[in-house]
């Protein structure tokens, strides 16, 4: 061999080493053309001492919500729809196992039996009745088959690539389902004992009405009170009633939503045992945007852009030539007998190298296809870290002023219960009508449900704000993942 030939199998190596190498985009820094702000924009009443990095505090208080974490444990175990996200995070991981599978040779074995009778005409032989002789021969055979496509370009990596990111994305929505159900059960279950308390209030606003009405009989009968006082009474207790019945209703719905939730059959025989009256953390100050990459829905739109990222460069490199090789072998005999004797052997090699000319513009439009589908991608990661940024900034605004808005109703319910008890000295001395010792009353219970409905928003909102940050659930949830 001269010295130009003996250059060229190094040289082809180095060729195809170089060109079988992935090269796709780094997506690690975010979305592009998107610089989120060094910390949130909407202001911290209060703020809290700043979060360790990668560590958010649990947005409810653990210990003081009895029955929450055995709650949140239950459903994270039977929920369906939960169990419907990791059947189909089994099946992405399953594809991309299929995906890698081109990269390795695909090896099968065979045996074979054949028998045969052929007929011969013409044929002057001894035996050949009416000009026809008969053969009938019988063949045994093994085989043993390899294939493989030297992946020269790194288009099968591309697409195992692919694969393993639509099932990280995959992973990622199954976190994410956990956190929405865990965020889920724990507003359900707010809204559950918001529900109860509320009933609680109606019930001690009929209980009082009936009170008012005994007190009004009495008086009329003493001929202190007129019948527009006795009439008036009645309406209040006949409201007061209505009302229960309206709470109860409402308790019942909460109640049946949150057993849904936990995989129970709605069956509304859950109690409420717990109270809204929870002193909440405080916010930490300080928190820098970036956190929001903490998110589990983010964190799937980067890698399904990285999955997509990947398919083009597949499809681009399916332009380009293949080269496969195939390789057979085994033994063929008319004998049983000789089936495993190696000088009845047969073996087969074949090298085929393709460079696809024409098909119809079907691999440019995958090619297309695949470009557009970057793009898109692009844009709908872009879109989600935006509304997550605003849910944020939303969640936090709302912070500040749900404190303030609460100190204002606490002040309103201690001047309507204070009201309500110069209504009922003055009723009692008769220096003023029935009318307004329940007016008095009327206020001071919409106070005090104006109050309840304030706490039942302010926690929502909490919850909120953790799931928008992609922080952890309460304690019981890493304790129990540390356990799987």
């Amino acid at each position: 061999m001269n010295r130009r030939g003996s250059l060229v199998v190094p040289l082809l190596v180095l060729v195809l080493a170089g060109a079988g190498c992935l090269s796709v985009p780094d997506r690690s820094g975010g979305p592009p053309d998107l610089a989120p702000p060094p910390a949130w924009t909407a202001p911290v009443t209060a703020p809290g001492a700043a979060p360790a990095p990668g560590t958010l505090p649990g947005w409810l208080p653990d210990e003081a919500v009895p029955g929450l974490r055995d709650a949140i444990e239950t459903a994270l175990a039977r929920n369906h729809d939960l169990g419907a996200a990791a059947a189909r995070l089994e099946a992405a991981l399953a594809r991309a196992r299929i995906a890698g599978a081109d990269l390795l040779p695909r090896v099968s074995a065979g045996a074979r039996s054949n028998r045969q009778r052929m007929n011969f005409f013409g044929l002057p032989l001894p035996g050949a009745k009416g000009g026809v002789f008969p053969v009938t021969t019988t063949s045994w055979g093994l085989s043993l088959d390899v294939s493989w496509e030297a992946d020269l370009w790194a288009r099968v990596r591309a697409e195992r690539l692919g694969a393993r990111r639509e099932a990280e994305a995959g992973a990622a929505d199954l976190a994410g389902a956990r956190l929405s159900l865990a965020a889920q059960v724990t507003k359900a279950w707010i809204a559950r004992v918001a529900a109860a308390r509320a009933e609680a209030i109606a019930r001690e606003e009929q209980a009082v009405a009936r009170a008012t009405l005994d007190l009004v009989r009495g008086r009329y009968a003493g001929g202190l009170a007129d019948a527009t006082a006795l009439h008036e009474a009645e309406r209040g207790l006949a409201e007061a009633r209505a009302g229960v019945e309206r709470a109860a209703r409402a308790r019942d719905a909460a109640t049946r939503q949150l057993e849904i939730l936990l995989g129970e059959y709605p069956a509304g025989t859950r109690a409420a045992d717990a109270d809204l009256s929870l002193d909440l953390p405080p916010v930490p100050a300080g928190l820098p945007a970036d956190l929001v990459a903490r998110r589990p829905d983010l964190a799937a739109l980067e890698a399904r852009v990285a999955a997509t990222d990947a398919r083009l460069l597949a499809a681009r490199r399916a332009l380009y030539p293949r080269l496969s090789l195939t390789a057979s072998g085994g033994t063929s005999t008319r004998a049983l007998r000789d089936l495993l004797d190696r000088d009845y052997e047969v073996w087969n090699l074949v090298t085929n190298l393709v460079q696809p000319l024409f098909q119809g513009g079907r691999l440019r439009g995958n090619v297309r296809v695949a470009e557009a589908r970057v793009k898109e991608m692009l844009h709908t990661w872009t879109s989600a870290t935006l509304r997550a940024y605003g849910e944020v900034e939303r969640a936090l605004a709302a912070e500040s002023t749900f404190r303030a808005e609460r100190a204002h109703r606490v002040r309103a319910l201690d001047e309507a219960r204070a009201a309500e008890e110069l209504a009922r000295d003055r009723y009692a001395r008769g220096l003023s009508d029935v009318t307004a010792l329940l007016d008095a009353r009327r206020r001071r219970f919409a106070a005090e449900r104006a109050l309840l409905a304030l706490d039942n928003d302010r926690l929502a909102n909490r919850v909120d704000l953790w799931l928008a940050l992609g922080g952890d659930p309460p304690a019981s949830i890493s304790r129990r993942e540390a356990r799987r």
